[in-house]
């Protein structure tokens, strides 16, 4: 495929996901409506996991990475299970569209609609609560960018093995509410159980939480983090690709 017809081709995709009510919903709205509705009734108060740290101020680095990578745990499986199960990926096949370009495609639109719903958060929580800015604006950037690549990775994986879209977009949706619950954008993880924050340290979400945070309030960097996410990106890629079926 040819760098224009990849081009047209994820722009496509990108359109498509933006007609997803389901993506458009608990992917952008969700995440921000949270963010005003506990910025509301918390304040700035201090922020339990957070020393030092207000909780408007904790809250940005929290709900970015949720949206950053909701948007891979939602859109991504049920797009990929539902065009096997529809039968697009075996047409894709026939045109002579590879794997990587389809699993590309797929990155790519995630990453312009996690970029822009970032913005659109950013603008919102400045235009009303005025939290403190970036401490380190390259590495929350970084954060964001790596959050969405383990993201697209791990829902191209949940997108391979499920048989379908509803079962897809249903664990995917699942983990999501997990991931709010447990993951460090919902109550503090300081006060959860020792069980369920052990639990919730196999998903993404819990990993790039704090890397944002620390960037955001210029806290110790997060390397242990980092290493782990590297760890998710490289395992969830390499069997999304191992076991990606056409039909």
């Amino acid at each position: 495929m040819s760098a224009r017809g990849f081009g047209t081709f994820s722009l496509i995709e990108f359109r498509l996901l933006l007609r997803e009510p389901t993506v458009a919903f608990f992917t952008v709205a969700l995440p921000i409506l949270l963010f005003v509705v506990f910025s509301e009734i918390f304040g700035n108060a201090p922020n339990a996991d957070t020393p030092g740290a207000g909780q408007i101020d904790a809250h940005m680095g929290a709900y970015l990475a949720l949206m950053v990578t909701s948007i891979g745990l939602v859109a991504v499986p049920a797009r990929l299970a539902g065009y096997r199960e529809a039968g697009v990926l075996r047409r894709f096949r026939a045109a002579n569209v590879s794997r990587g370009a389809i699993l590309a495609s797929q990155l790519l639109s995630t990453a312009v609609l996690a970029t822009l719903s970032a913005v659109l958060m950013v603008a919102i929580a400045w235009i009303l609560f005025r939290p403190a800015a970036p401490d380190s604006p390259l590495l929350v950037a970084a954060g964001l960018v790596f959050g969405t690549l383990v993201a697209w990775a791990f829902g191209c994986l949940l997108g391979a093995i499920m048989p379908g879209a509803r079962s897809a977009q249903t664990l995917g949706l699942g983990i999501y509410f997990v991931t709010l619950l447990l993951g460090g954008a919902g109550p503090p993880r300081s006060i959860l159980p020792a069980f369920l924050r052990s639990a919730s340290d196999v998903l993404p979400t819990t990993h790039v939480v704090p890397i944002i945070q620390s960037a955001w309030l210029g806290l110790a960097g997060q390397p242990i983090e980092w290493l782990i996410l590297a760890a998710f990106l490289a395992g969830s890629a390499a069997l999304a690709f191992v076991f990606f079926r056409w039909e």
